[in-house]
Order: C-alpha cells, then sequence, then structure tokens
C-alpha cells in the first residue's frame, strides 16, 4: 500500500478535502458498531437466515412450506404423566433440562425459549390410564423419537453449511482505528524535558469474490490524529489500495468456483427429503 501525501501551506487548514475525511471517519466508526453485537445476537441472526433457507428450500423441494424448529418443548407427554400423575422419577434431570440448576456464565438467562408441544392437548387424568388412538401413538413417537430430532437438527446444520458457502460471495467490511503513543524521556547535557508522539489511523477496506473467481479489493487509511487537529502539519498522510485478482488458470471458471456452493444448495433439499 503506497502512501499518498496531500501538501498545504504550513499553518494553514484543507477546506474542501475535509467533506472527504470526515465521511470516511464516520463510514468507519459506523463499521466498528455494527461488529460490536452479543453472542446472543448473533446467534439469533444465525438461526434467522437458517430458518430462510429451511422454508426456501422446503417450497422447491416439497412444493410448500411448513413450520420448523429444532426446539425441544417441555410440556411433553412423557414430563406431563410423571408430574400429573405423581410417578415416580430419580431426579429433578428427569422432568428436562430446564429443571435442573442455571450453570455459571449461561450466555442467555432465557435460551433456549419454551415451546408448547401438542400434546399439552391430551387430557390426563389422575390415577388413569392413559387411552391412545394409533394416530396419536405415532404422533406422539414421532415427536419424542431421537432419531427424529437428529435428522432435524441434520436439516438445520446443512442451511448452517449452506449459508457459510454463500457468505464467501458477499462484501467484507473491516475497519480499525489504532492508536500508538510513544515517549522520550532520556535526560541529555543541557537537557531535562520528555517528548512524547501519538499516531492514530483509520483503515477501511471492502472486499468481494465474484462467482467468476475474481477477488476485488479497496482499502483506504487516514492519519486521524493530524486530520482532526489540523494542527502544525504540512501533509496529510491517505493511502489507498484497490486491488483486482483474475485467476486466469487453476481455480478459473464459474462452475469451479461456485462448485462447493452448488453442492451445499443440493445438500439441504437431500437432507429434507
Amino acid at each position: 500500500m503506497e502512501p499518498i501525501f496531500l501538501t498545504q501551506a504550513p499553518g494553514r487548514t484543507v477546506g474542501p478535502g475535509r467533506g472527504p475525511f470526515a465521511v470516511l471517519l464516520l463510514f468507519c466508526m459506523a463499521l466498528a458498531l455494527c461488529g460490536c453485537r452479543t453472542p446472543a445476537e448473533y446467534r439469533q441472526e444465525a438461526d434467522k437466515t437458517a430458518r430462510q433457507i429451511i422454508a426456501e428450500k422446503q417450497q422447491e423441494a416439497l412444493g410448500k412450506t411448513e413450520p420448523f424448529s429444532i426446539e425441544r418443548p417441555k410440556d411433553i407427554l412423557r414430563r406431563r404423566l410423571l408430574e400429573e400423575q405423581e410417578l415416580q422419577y430419580s431426579s429433578e434431570a428427569s422432568l428436562g433440562t430446564d429443571r435442573l440448576e442455571p450453570i455459571e456464565h449461561w450466555p442467555e438467562a432465557d435460551y433456549p425459549r419454551a415451546e408448547s408441544s401438542p400434546d399439552a392437548e391430551i387430557p390426563i387424568e389422575p390415577n388413569q390410564p392413559l387411552k391412545l388412538s394409533l394416530i396419536d401413538a405415532l404422533q406422539i413417537g414421532a415427536r419424542n423419537s431421537d432419531e427424529y430430532q437428529s435428522r432435524k437438527e441434520d436439516v438445520f446444520r446443512a442451511a448452517f453449511a449452506l449459508d457459510v458457502e454463500r457468505n464467501e460471495f458477499r462484501n467484507f467490511f473491516v475497519s480499525r482505528i489504532s492508536s500508538a503513543i510513544s515517549a522520550d524521556t532520556t535526560e541529555g547535557i543541557g537537557r531535562s524535558d520528555a517528548r512524547a508522539e501519538q499516531d492514530t489511523s483509520a483503515t477501511a477496506r471492502i472486499d468481494r469474490t465474484l462467482k467468476n473467481g475474481a477477488s476485488l479489493s479497496a482499502a483506504l487509511a487516514v492519519d486521524l490524529a493530524n486530520l482532526l487537529t489540523q494542527g502544525g502539519s504540512s501533509t496529510i498522510r491517505l493511502a489507498a489500495d484497490p486491488s483486482v485478482s483474475i485467476p486466469l488458470l487453476r481455480g478459473s471458471g464459474r462452475h469451479i468456483v461456485t462448485e462447493p456452493l452448488t453442492q451445499a444448495e443440493r445438500q439441504v433439499i437431500y437432507t429434507i427429503w
């Protein structure tokens, strides 16, 4: 990245050039704020994206969409039988993980959230045998099957993998603000002063990979301290670095570059089937 120097007369500020620099500063600050998210917010965004992908692939594979969730409900029939008919169980863990003491530093207080089960509509009478129809027994067995739950989680993992592959062809924004302070406290002959210097810079960068294999990149860096103070210096340090990379032999061609994405798209449909 080669620096570009904009010169000005000593003691004078650059009038027209301050506008673009201010925009750059605001842009860097906005990117920095966008990256300040909690783990819970990142998880919620990932879950939302996965559900959107599943709904899209359900329509493509089945011609319709259905509600989909991997959250296990708390009011399952087994738990209701234990509680409402006062049956014996060994510990609170037999009723569900929500009855256990929360571990320290759990990232989300209300996660996993409570889900309602269709089993809650089945009437249970104390000290009376429970009678189920064949259809009810099959549905209850499916909803409480570990194998069925594992298959649903496979669909969710396939949706996550597809989102990772799609992410390879999105815009990547990176912003960074760095500051360094250096001090010279040595004493020489006839000198007892201390000098301190501060270097503050801001960098904004964007990267994008196209489906034909070309990579685009652009970066802009500026001496932030000199820009804000406008004091004394006769130069404003500005560095720009645009670049384009196009593969000609190895890794070239749209069908080669997008092959992992194509396989990930198909895998979600296969898993739903």
